[in-house]
């Protein structure tokens, strides 16, 4: 399961707001940006512009690419499996 300190570390990792990192947190756990919209209260298209920026500033070119990317960098210690988890940058 992702841990809340994952989001953190994706964040330090990829440099990204913390607007890009929730929405990368909730992204990896396999939410449609309509899921991602209503967990941040947003709308879709705020989403999907954090998105295409959180995927800009890592190198991400698909949500298959940014997920199993996202694992490398937080499974050497957590052991990752994709679930649901607290979003930690509220």
């Amino acid at each position: 399961m992702i841990e809340p300190m994952d989001a953190l570390e994706l964040r330090d990792r990829y440099r990204l707001s913390k607007g890009e990192a929730a929405v990368l947190f909730l992204l990896i756990q396999g939410k449609s940006n309509h899921e991602i919209a209503e967990r941040l209260d947003s709308t879709v298209q705020a989403v999907k512009n954090k998105v295409y920026h959180a995927f800009q500033k890592a190198g991400f070119t698909t949500r298959a690419d940014a997920i199993l990317k996202c694992q490398k960098v937080v499974q050497p210690k957590t052991g990752l499996a994709i679930g649901k988890g607290n979003l930690p940058l509220d």
